[in-house]
């Protein structure tokens, strides 16, 4: 299998690379044995380096599936043509010999590898695009290669060029060098931005490859056309050490993960017209200060040039609204979405709260006339009467949420007094508070005005303080403390479990519980403090809480204003986001 982290024969097999590249350095440098055994070693080698990476990318392109078993078996076709390249220009020299032959049948198969490699290298990078991403990235590509071969032409390839014969061939295989080099380098670029991370290895191997093949091209072209090359000469250590790259890329056991989606927002691509243009600037000022004139090729590279840049621009907008469309597509899909769900609440919390009216109709009645009844039935008839009232409870949050999702929680304001509604509140849970031996106090003005839904602020009391209970200890205390001044505040304090930083971030999202199953004997729905935020938020208020850690306690606040005002149609209408808060340590109402 190609899966899993390094194992220690491919180290072993990192570490006889270095040391073959070393020998490999230390004979041409030191010509050990002569001249002529040189000139065998350095061909014999740089045949056997490609062929023994085409076995080994073909070995990888039978073990895998799908696309990734064809890049390695295109990869495999390209380091072939290689070989069989390096053979025959081998044959003319060792057997012919002929040094340095240039424009021979070798130059046939040289020239198709960097064909065989780049469709190996797009076949990777653009599987599982759209198509507009698809020609979005070639377009990026051609445009940074004819920057390349542009400053190539400037500041080398145009003096070549000139001191070349006129015999076709070798200005073809002139200009083809660089421009396959150069077409390689920006396919390895485009590939690097979709790579994913745990892919870092295996395509680090593969592309190192690759773009030290380019660079020992490039130092061959310069050398050929200078007079200066020879077969043996360190940098034929460049083309052996690329194609023992690439075999160690195909013998890695880390496998090139599927290509991240490309997104629309990219460094590389958004900034590549500005610095494209830049640069070409800069080189275009450079030639002209060296030369004085340019020469036509200048003109049809900036014409290429000008019409990429513009077909790419074209893309760009073509995908933005591309991205437009699905963006209002997905927001209309998302509106139906919410619609749907708040009918759903809506009609289960109807079809399970209409049978139990009669259900609570019946309890009062034996309410009334338990006198008759026994123990044990009492004790029965208190138990199905707590649950359906639970029930009932949890029919009222469904709704409440179903109200909240489409921004029509029902709010009918008046003036009232804070103050007076948390005294009725903390009376209220006086009896639970005695049962729990927990202190329940209450602090703060005696007067809080406020313009406020009385029914929706004790929906909101009620909340804070049974959560306080719940979670505080026998013998620990319970603060209620209500302050007005600009703005009407209440907080319920407690001396109970208190909230982690990251538990505090979950609070007040719907549904969320942050406390362990053996913390409480009752477990919420998780509702509760979801819908206290949207009741506080509908009248322009603000909620949240803040604890310092685990056993330091809790507060929970919100505040109001003097006056809010709430449409006719009682829609919600949202204040701006909390600063310090967020959902429900348990969810309970």
């Amino acid at each position: 299998m190609d899966e899993g982290p390094p194992r220690l024969g491919f180290y072993a097999l990192c570490a006889a690379t270095l040391a073959a590249v070393a020998v490999f350095l230390a004979w041409l440098r030191g010509a050990w044995f002569g001249p002529t055994a040189t000139l065998w070693f350095s061909d014999l080698t740089q045949f056997a380096a490609p062929t023994l990476a085409a076995w080994l990318c073909w070995r990888r392109g039978r073990t895998l599936p799908g696309h990734m078993g064809t890049t390695w078996t295109l990869l495999a076709v390209a380091v072939s043509f290689w070989a069989i390249a390096q053979g025959i220009w081998s044959y003319y020299e060792l057997v012919l010999g002929r040094l340095n032959p240039v424009a021979t049948l070798a130059e046939v198969w040289f020239l198709l590898f960097p064909l065989a490699a780049g469709a190996a290298l797009i076949h990777l990078s653009c599987h599982g695009m759209s198509w507009r991403n698809r020609v979005r990235i070639l377009l990026d590509g051609a445009i940074t290669a004819s920057l390349l071969l542009l400053a190539g032409w400037a500041f080398f390839l145009e003096d070549a060029w000139a001191q070349t014969s006129t015999d076709l061939a070798e200005r073809v295989l002139l200009l083809w060098y660089p421009v396959a080099d150069i077409f390689i380098v920006t396919l390895v670029m485009i590939s690097w931005i979709r790579i994913p991370r745990k892919g870092w290895l295996t395509m680090g191997l593969l592309t190192s490859g690759l773009v030290t093949l380019s660079i020992a091209d490039t130092a061959f072209l310069y050398l050929n056309y200078t007079g200066a090359y020879a077969t043996g000469q360190p940098v034929d250590a460049g083309w052996f050490l690329g194609f023992l790259l690439v075999g160690l890329a195909a013998a890695s056991p880390r496998r090139i993960r599927d290509f991240v989606e490309l997104r629309p927002s990219n460094l590389f691509l958004d900034t590549l017209p500005v610095v494209s243009v830049l640069a070409t600037v800069g080189i275009a000022s450079y030639v002209l200060w060296l030369r004085g004139s340019f020469s036509a090729v200048y003109f049809w590279m900036a014409a290429v040039y000008a019409t990429l840049l513009v077909a790419r621009q074209t893309m760009t907008v073509v995908e933005n609204r591309a991205l437009w469309l699905q963006a209002e597509k997905n927001l209309a899909a998302l509106g139906e979405q919410q619609r749907i769900r708040s009918q759903m609440l809506n009609t289960l919390t109807h079809d399970l709260l209409s049978p139990l009216s009669a259900v609570r109709v019946q309890l009062k009645l034996f309410a009334v006339q338990d006198q008759g009844l026994s123990e044990r039935h009492q004790k029965a008839l208190h138990v199905v009467k707590r649950n359906v009232e639970h029930v009932v409870r949890l029919g009222n949050d469904f709704k409440d949420v179903a109200n909240l999702d489409s921004g029509r929680l029902p709010v009918v304001p008046e003036p009232v007094d804070v103050a007076q509604l948390t005294r009725d509140a903390v009376d209220s849970f006086s009896a639970t508070a005695s049962e729990k031996d927990v202190e329940l106090r209450l602090d703060g003005s005696r007067n809080a005005p406020a313009t406020a839904d009385p029914g929706r602020i004790t929906q909101v009391l009620y909340n804070f303080l049974s959560n306080a209970l719940k979670f505080t200890p026998p013998g620990g205390a319970v603060t209620v403390t209500v302050t007005h001044g600009s703005l009407t505040r209440l907080e319920v304090s407690d001396t109970g479990r208190g909230l982690d930083s990251h538990e505090t971030l979950r609070l007040f999202r719907p549904f969320s519980q942050v406390h362990d199953r053996n913390e409480v004997d009752e477990r919420g729905t998780g509702l509760g403090l979801f819908i206290s935020k949207g009741i506080v938020e509908s009248h322009g208020g603000r909620i949240g809480v803040r604890s310092d850690g685990r056993g330091t306690g809790s507060t929970f606040w919100f505040t109001l204003p003097d006056v809010c005002w709430i449409g006719r149609t009682g829609r919600a209408t949202p204040a701006p986001a909390p600063q310090a808060a967020t959902a429900d340590r348990d969810g309970a109402a």
